[in-house]
């Protein structure tokens, strides 16, 4: 065989060695990903892709009560940015505006009390992709009393698409 065969015989054989696809093993976001879809869920958790509304019930007429999202576990250090949609009742966050894998505390911001009274928060997620599930906080009670001003209640954990709630 003249060196020109011998050539086109080491190209062919080279380009079917490379053109040969071999398996790749998932990157460790791929294997929570997975994780995170298939695992059941717990009664604090929801799979969610776009975010959660944080709704507030309470009477009005007693309290002027606003929510407030912090990075971490520490009140006032980190604050994100959260959507106000109506005034001490209706807020929400994007789940892009939240990293992965990292903890935040919703916590209760009392603007004034004028009676003792108490509030519930329901946590829910936009789209929520394995059925309505809402994870509720009811019976916070506040009093005219009441110091400090804002205090933490509900530890959010966020995954990829997991996100678990848990009452502080």
């Amino acid at each position: 065989m003249n060196w020109i065969g011998k050539l086109t015989l080491v190209m062919a054989m080279a380009i079917v060695l490379t053109s040969c696809k071999k398996k790749t093993q998932p990157s460790p976001r791929e294997e929570q990903l997975e994780i995170e879809i298939t695992q059941p869920l717990k009664a604090n958790e929801i799979l969610e892709q776009e975010g959660v509304r944080f709704l507030l019930n309470y009477d009005q007429t007693t309290a002027q009560i606003a929510l407030k999202l912090y990075k971490g576990n520490t009140i006032g250090v980190n604050p994100v940015s959260i959507i106000e949609t109506q005034p001490y009742v209706n807020y929400a966050v994007q789940a892009d505006q939240l990293d992965e894998n990292s903890e935040y505390v919703l916590a209760l911001e009392f603007k004034s009390i004028s009676k003792n009274g108490s509030a519930d928060i329901s946590l829910i997620g936009f789209t929520e992709i394995n059925g309505s599930k809402i994870f509720d906080v009811k019976g916070i009670a506040y009093t005219t009393a009441q110091t400090p001003p804002s205090k933490a209640y509900i530890k959010i954990t966020k995954g990829i698409r997991k996100f678990s709630f848990y009452v502080l």
